[in-house]
């Protein structure tokens, strides 16, 4: 008998635990922001002379 109640403790322990972690820790992962403002990036070729640029949507590389 003190083997059951026991064994009903415990699993109860264990179910509230697991409703708290479920329920109220649920912000474990944090929602991902951006920087302030937006990154500008240019790609060119190694000696800087043949940039990428975008004209109407479509890129397109121009030579310096």
């Amino acid at each position: 008998m003190k083997n059951d109640l026991y064994m009903k403790v415990i699993m109860t322990v264990i179910a509230i635990s697991l409703a708290k972690i479920a329920l109220v820790d649920s912000n474990l992962i944090k929602p991902v922001v951006a920087a302030s403002g937006v990154q500008k990036v240019t790609i060119c070729n190694t000696s800087g002379t043949g940039c990428v640029s975008t004209r109407g949507g479509v890129l397109s590389v121009r030579d310096n």
